[in-house]
This record gives C-alpha cells, sequence and structure tokens, in this order.
C-alpha cells in the first residue's frame, strides 16, 4: 500500500470517527437540555404551587377578619351588657375583707384588626390616680432630694443610690434624673437600659425641674395591644363608682385616639370592653 493511500485511509478515519463524537455530543447535549427543560417545569409547577397557596392563605386570613369583625359587631349590640355601677357593687362583694392594697379593678379591651396594622399604644393621664409606682430620683443636689421627697419620690439619692441599684437591693418604674447626676450612671446604665429605666432628656426625664416633673408624670400610664387586647388597671374598689367610671372614659377616649393613629383602609373593631377585680369574675359593661 503506498503512502498516499494510508494517508487517506487515516484521513477517513478521523472524519469517522470526529462524526460519531459529533453526534455523541450532539445526543448529549439534547438529553442535558431535555433534563433542565423538566427540571424547569418542575421549578415552574412548584413556584405556581406556593403562589396559590399565598393566595388561598391570603383568602382565609380576609374571610375569618370578616367573620371576626362581623362577630365584634354582634357583641356591641347585646341586651347583657352591665353598667359600670352595678358592677362594682359585684366587685366590692368579691373583695370583702380583703387588704385594700392586695385589690385592684382592671379593664380588658377586646378588638379585631388586620395582622398588618401599627401597634396601637398610647398614654393617658387618669382623673383619679390608681398607681403604686415607686420612684427613682438621681441627684447631687441637696435642695433638689428635698423637693423630690415633697413631690413624692421613693428613692432619691447620688452615689448611694446608683450602688443600691448595682446591689439589685430595690426596685422601681420609673426613674428621673438631674443633668448633674447623669455621670454617676454610667455603671448602671446599660442595667437601667434593660428595664426602659434610664433617664434622658428625650424622653423629659433628665431635668432640673423635678417636682414639676413628678407631677406631670403622676398617674400618667402607658398601655400598648398585644394580640388585640389591652389590659391595664382602672381603680381600686375603694374608689366611687363615679372615680371608676371617669377613669375608664379616659382609657376608651385614648384607646380610640391611638385606634386612629394606628389605623390604615380598615380600622379596628372593638370587639368588648371587660371589667375585673382581683378575685372576681369579668363583666362585659357598656363603655
Amino acid at each position: 500500500m503506498s503512502l498516499a493511500q494510508v494517508f487517506k485511509r487515516a484521513v477517513l478515519f478521523d472524519a469517522g470517527a470526529l462524526r460519531g463524537a459529533t453526534a455523541v455530543q450532539a445526543r448529549g447535549y439534547a438529553a442535558e437540555k431535555k433534563s433542565q427543560s423538566g427540571l424547569n417545569d418542575r421549578q415552574q409547577a412548584d413556584a405556581r404551587n406556593r403562589q396559590l397557596e399565598r393566595e388561598k392563605r391570603k383568602r382565609d386570613e380576609k374571610k375569618k377578619l370578616q367573620m371576626a369583625r362581623a362577630a365584634a359587631k354582634k357583641v356591641q349590640v347585646t341586651p347583657v351588657l352591665m353598667d359600670v355601677p352595678t358592677a362594682c357593687r359585684y366587685f366590692r362583694a368579691a373583695e370583702v375583707g380583703q387588704a385594700l392594697s392586695s385589690t385592684t379593678i382592671s379593664l380588658t379591651v377586646k378588638f379585631v384588626a388586620p395582622r398588618n396594622i401599627q401597634a396601637i399604644r398610647g398614654s393617658v393621664k387618669l382623673p383619679t390616680d390608681v398607681s403604686r409606682e415607686k420612684v427613682a430620683v438621681f441627684t447631687t443636689s441637696g435642695e433638689l432630694k428635698e423637693q423630690a421627697l415633697a413631690a413624692g419620690a421613693t428613692y432619691v439619692g447620688g452615689e448611694e443610690l446608683v450602688k443600691q441599684v448595682q446591689e439589685n437591693s430595690i426596685t422601681f418604674d420609673k426613674a428621673f434624673a438631674t443633668p448633674d447626676a447623669l455621670s454617676l450612671l454610667k455603671p448602671v446604665q446599660r442595667t437601667l437600659g434593660q428595664r426602659g429605666l434610664m433617664p434622658s432628656a428625650r424622653r423629659g426625664t433628665v431635668t432640673t425641674e423635678i417636682a414639676e416633673a413628678l407631677e406631670a408624670a403622676r398617674g400618667l400610664m402607658d398601655f400598648k395591644a398585644a394580640d388585640n387586647h389591652i389590659s391595664v388597671n382602672i381603680g381600686r374598689p375603694s374608689l366611687s363608682d363615679s372615680e371608676i367610671e371617669n377613669n375608664i372614659k379616659a382609657f376608651m377616649a385614648a384607646f380610640r385616639r391611638s385606634v386612629d393613629v394606628a389605623s390604615g383602609k380598615q380600622k379596628p373593631v372593638l370587639q368588648e370592653v371587660i371589667l375585673h377585680s382581683t378575685r372576681s369574675p369579668g363583666i362585659s359593661i357598656l363603655a
């Protein structure tokens, strides 16, 4: 066989091998593309299913909210609601023989609201103060210490009061400070901050007008909704019916103002207002 024939056969063999390899690659590419196409189809199907599930949840939540709103409106027109003076007679009967310091009358407001509504919160100054708050005042001024004690502060002091906080030997519900005492609070800044008690000028709890600040804070009650209800102490059995009723009216006015601020397209619907004492059952009242 001549050299030319050998070369021709080699070329033909290489061409055949190349065609075979190209065919194999083509089949592999086709199979891969088909696999990817199947994967994309499954992904699209999963995405459609997830979208359908989200839409179904939204429809269910909307239906549940509509039913709850309808039920809430029915509760408001029920004929079994009790007036406050009558409810107070039951509370006093339930607390007979109990120490006044251990009894309170509480108000619970239930409402129906969409899930994405802004948190309902606010503050109210009740006509009759029912708080038993302990107030601490941090100051180094002897004159301001006397003013704070005269204004009703529970604890007043400088370094010695800071030391008591470090030792965790006292507890209080509100804290005020004068500017000269701020540097003394550095060792307990973290402790007070975690409890929401660290005095600050922005909140009006750092001031030289201690007596005025304590007077303004007396009876001021903060409230915040949790799980579509708000519970607050509204009085004591020893208060008169009119004092309890006026406190309820003041709180309900503040609640409605906070609802107007928080409301979007759908306003919360008042569901029920319940009054109860420490040892009595809850009573639905007109409010």
